[in-house]
């Protein structure tokens, strides 16, 4: 017997389905905030200024 055997689905999570909805939309102006992916006109991931920030202070602290 497998110890998952006894856990129940769950139903669908909203966020992917919205996930999902967005990239089948053919509007060129759509703009994806559902998973927390931030992309340029470019499809590009950038960084984020406050993680690069981030990043900054960490990288200091391992120093020092």
């Amino acid at each position: 017997m497998s110890i998952f055997e006894a856990v129940k689905p769950l139903p669908p999570d909203p966020i992917f389905g919205l996930a999902h909805r967005f990239k089948k939309d053919k509007n060129p102006n759509k703009v994806d905030l559902t998973v927390g992916i931030f992309r340029n006109e470019n499809l590009s991931t950038d960084t984020l200024r406050a993680v690069k920030e981030a990043e900054k202070v960490l990288f200091k602290i391992e120093k020092d």
